[in-house]
Order: C-alpha cells, then sequence, then structure tokens
C-alpha cells in the first residue's frame, strides 16, 4: 500500500505546492525590488505576503479535489461540464495584473510583474508558458 506522501508524488501536488511556493518567492522577491526602487510604503509588501500564504491552503485544496488523493486510481476527477482534465498539465499562463492605484502612469509595475513572472516561470523546462499577448484579452 502506498503512504500518503507517494500518492501525493504521484498526483504531483507536491510539484504543484514546489511551484506554487516559487512562483512566491519570485514575486516577493521583485515586489521588494519594486518598493525599494520607487519607495512605497513597507506595508504594500506585507500585504503582498499574505495574499501569497492565504492563497496557498486554496491552491492545495482544488489540488486535493482534482486529483482525489485517497482513491487508488490516478484519474483526475472530471470537471462539471464532463470534460476530462489531463494528468499531466504542464501549461501556465500569467493573466495581467491590475493597477489599483490611483495613478494610471504606474500600469507599467503591473505589466513588469507580469513579464518578470513569464520570464522566471519560463525557465523551467517542464513548463510551457503561454505569452503574455495572448493573456491580454482575459
Amino acid at each position: 500500500m502506498d503512504s500518503i506522501i507517494q500518492k501525493l508524488v504521484k498526483r504531483k501536488i507536491l510539484r504543484t505546492l514546489a511551484i506554487y511556493l516559487g512562483s512566491s518567492w519570485v514575486i516577493i522577491e521583485a515586489s521588494d525590488r519594486f518598493i525599494e526602487k520607487y519607495q512605497w510604503p513597507a506595508f504594500v509588501g506585507d500585504i503582498i505576503l499574505t495574499f501569497l500564504v492565504f492563497g496557498l491552503l486554496p491552491t492545495m485544496i482544488y489540488m486535493f479535489k482534482v486529483y482525489r488523493v485517497g482513491d487508488e486510481t490516478l484519474a483526475p476527477v472530471k470537471s462539471n461540464n464532463s470534460e476530462e482534465l489531463d494528468g499531466d498539465l504542464n501549461s501556465i499562463a500569467v493573466l495581467p495584473f491590475v493597477n489599483m492605484s490611483n495613478d494610471p502612469d504606474q500600469q507599467y509595475f503591473a505589466d513588469g510583474m507580469q513579464d518578470a513572472l513569464i520570464g522566471e516561470l519560463s525557465q523551467i523546462s517542464a513548463l510551457r508558458v503561454i505569452s503574455r499577448t495572448s493573456t491580454l484579452r482575459y
């Protein structure tokens, strides 16, 4: 009988956790540089970190629902529209960030965050990253 860790590895939940943590690290590093460069208040970094920490739990719950950890099968759960999810999800799209400041001249920051994430994620050879221009309509 497989242990729970082996089941998590088979269902790529640990890989998802690693990708989430790696992406979070990239976001934190990029935001720290922007905060320092543009002398933003320190609480901006705290807010970003809080969102990333609280986003981990819903991400893991979603992965447990997609890949039933207790089942003996490795097939993912079917979605509501009966389309079967691919067991080897290897593509990711970084959606455009919204400029939530009152200054429209700060849009370059949101665009820069998206570009930085796309650049870092594209260095992972097992991951196909959707181009920025393809995600602009979303």
